[in-house]
């Protein structure tokens, strides 16, 4: 069997679990495979299933579908998008990959498609891509947009270095990362991964040269905003009701000239 370059690499921890739920029960799902010119059988979904069964040495069960290339691989991107356990990186770049895949297979659906009376683009035929893809894995179609756009603007090699990264997990991290140019990326997620910067923000700054020098002042600010936000709202009005009954509320803004 050939098992083709996959978008995700084999996830060991997932494989394990696998491979001890066949152990106790078998074989549930069969893998999916298709039947090149040649003949030969390819992988179209199911890697970690297939992995796992050659691990226990087991025979897998496979089933064999008729279908284009371009099917196959719109059928590993759907299977992993629709996994819960997908990273915030890793959804990106699938689904990257889908609408690459999908405007081949329906071109008219492409911007600036048009057809129609009046020169209109025309949707009744196929969804735009971002609509039927939301849809599908119950996303709004902003938010598959979003994630398209940090693959779109992040390099190969920089989502190679995020693997593993915490970054990798945070949408607001990646997004921030995917509106700076390459060359500030490289840099700031070296930083990030040497140790040399605690946020990717703060690894940006440096790479910028915006970064604010570090006042002992500014510790006890710092501290008391990291409290402030992480603290409920009643916790939070709480606080203020204290102040205010102690008047050191009034005490404060009387002398920072507020009042």
């Amino acid at each position: 069997m050939v098992v083709s370059e996959r978008l995700r690499m084999v996830d060991e921890a997932w494989v394990e679990a696998i491979a001890a739920s066949i152990e106790q029960k078998g074989q549930d799902t069969p893998i999916q495979v298709r039947r090149n010119g040649g003949g030969k059988l390819h992988l179209v979904a199911g890697a970690h299933r297939l992995e796992a069964c050659k691990r226990i040495g087991v025979e897998v069960r496979a089933e064999i579908i008729v279908c284009t290339e371009l099917e196959a691989r719109l059928i590993e991107i759907d299977e992993n998008l629709f996994r819960r356990e997908l990273g915030a990186l890793d959804r990106a770049v699938f689904l990257a990959e889908r609408k690459k895949v999908y405007l081949e297979m329906f071109p008219e659906t492409k911007k600036g498609a048009h057809g129609g009376r009046g020169g209109k683009k025309n949707e009744n035929d196929t969804m735009s891509f971002s609509k039927q893809t939301a849809k599908r894995i119950n996303l709004s179609a902003r938010s598959v947009e979003r994630a398209i756009s940090i693959a779109e603007n992040i390099p190969a090699d920089v989502r190679k270095r995020l693997i593993g990264t915490k970054i990798a997990e945070k949408q607001a991290d990646l997004l921030y990362l995917a509106s700076l140019d390459p060359s500030t990326q490289r840099k700031a997620v070296t930083l990030v991964c040497e140790g040399s910067a605690k946020t990717l923000k703060a690894a940006a700054a440096k790479v910028l040269g915006t970064e604010e020098p570090d006042h002992p002042e500014n510790k006890p600010w710092e501290r008391l905003m990291t409290a402030w936000t992480k603290a409920p709202d009643a916790v939070k009005a709480a606080f203020v009701a204290t102040l205010r009954e102690t008047g050191e509320l009034d005490d404060l803004l009387s002398r920072t000239g507020e009042v």
